[in-house]
């Protein structure tokens, strides 16, 4: 399980990092503000996060698990700290800011998601950890 979560974490991060980075662009109103945009669009930037990784690590005959684990743990610390350095700049990333948006997400999943989207995470994540 262990080995499950290391494999799985820089990839979350860099998934969270991406939406991160699309939530600023939203409060900037460079896109609407919906998170479903902002949901998409940082999956969209993943996937293509994640075929430059794996074209590059090929390109390189650089294609195993370590340089792989590497190179999205890299993108996981860019991508986030780009997503922190934006919001700091812009005035929100405060220690208060981000208990009360953990204290929301951790109370509001379970009830505002709907079972099938709450399915589909845990199948995933599933997916996920038999590695």
């Amino acid at each position: 399980m262990f080995t499950c979560l290391m494999s799985a974490a820089p990839l979350l991060l860099a998934w969270l990092g991406c939406f991160g980075l699309c939530r600023e662009l939203a409060a900037r109103k460079k896109i609407p503000a919906d998170w479903r945009i902002s949901w998409m669009l940082a999956c969209v930037a993943w996937g293509t996060i994640l075929t430059f990784i794996i074209e590059f690590a090929s390109a390189l005959r650089a294609l195993d698990g370590t340089a792989v684990w590497v190179a999205w743990v890299g993108a996981a610390i860019v991508l986030n700290g780009a997503a922190i350095g934006l919001a700091r700049r812009r005035g929100v990333w405060s220690k208060g800011a981000f208990v009360s948006a953990s204290k929301r997400i951790s109370l509001g999943w379970k009830q505002n998601w709907p079972l099938d989207a709450r399915l589909m995470l845990f199948l995933t994540a599933s997916l996920v950890c038999l590695d």
